[in-house]
């Protein structure tokens, strides 16, 4: 997991936060494409910079063509909603059409975050469990997970401006509207980084182009605060429709900053079916 500053250039901030008025879709940039807006230019930046760090060369990526590139859109929670919505579900990040679909399950190989705004309730994310695999090694999203060892982990990541967070693809996420301490207007550009994969249904933007590589200067890298699992503290209870996660404690003095709680009870549990 990743937390680094980034440049603060208001007029990223200020096309991005009237992008967010406009309706909340995803669009999907080719890695070979040249942007058109800053916010595309930010996205591809974001893609070449992750992948550049996973050792991922240029020529690697221009050979996959059209099945590599940037998911993005922009997240808005105003001070305007209730509180209880202000958050969001827990959820995997994946191909949503394709799962709706055909049933089959493909996570990016990075989702990250980057906040325009201090304000809002935290990123939660989850070092475990991940989706079972199945023979044919793709994720199963129907199936339970296996429950996690005692190593696992929770990131808590509270909103700060210029702050990027990075996390794997397949790592279970979400926004628990309880633990928000700054109420107040809650803005993130969501890039997702692609490989060996398009998501369907996105509609495409930017020109055509050969690959190309913008220059990214991120800032220093952010301290992750560390915490033993408290024994008690914020029970949460993430997951799915089929099952959810027990044994979640987040400590109530988190304000701030980003954090690595331990969890050594998680337990993955089924969802008990209602008999018609």
């Amino acid at each position: 997991m990743i937390e680094r500053h980034v440049g603060r250039g208001e007029k990223t901030w200020s096309l991005v936060k009237t992008y967010a008025g406009a309706s909340p879709k995803s669009y999907w940039l080719p890695a070979t494409a040249q942007p058109t807006s800053l916010l595309q230019r930010f996205a591809l930046r974001v893609f070449h910079f992750h992948t550049k760090r996973l050792g991922f060369t240029t020529k690697t990526v221009k050979r996959l063509a059209g099945c590599a590139g940037a998911e993005f859109w922009v997240q808005r929670r105003g001070a305007e909603v209730k509180q209880a919505h202000r958050g969001m579900n827990w959820h995997f990040d994946k191909d949503e059409d394709l799962l709706d679909d055909v049933g089959l399950c493909v996570h990016p190989l990075v989702a990250t975050a980057t906040y325009l705004t201090d304000q809002g309730a935290p990123l939660v994310i989850l070092s475990a469990p991940t989706l079972r695999r199945q023979e044919d090694g793709a994720p199963d999203a129907n199936a339970p997970p296996p429950s996690p060892g005692s190593d696992a982990a929770a990131f808590v990541a509270f909103p700060a401006r210029g702050l990027h967070v990075a996390f794997g693809g397949d790592l279970l996420h979400g926004v628990p509207a309880e633990l928000e301490c700054r109420p107040g207007e809650r803005l993130a550009l969501l890039v997702n980084v692609w490989l060996h994969h398009r998501p369907s249904g996105l509609q495409s933007c930017g020109k055509s182009s050969g690959t190309t590589r913008g220059s990214t200067k991120p800032g220093s890298a952010l301290r992750v605060r560390h915490r033993r699992c408290p024994k008690s503290g914020l029970a949460i209870s993430p997951g799915l429709a089929q099952w959810h996660v027990d044994g979640l404690r987040i400590p109530r003095d988190l304000h701030e900053g980003v954090w690595r709680i331990q969890q050594k009870q998680l337990r993955v549990v089924s969802r008990k079916r209602k008999s018609s």
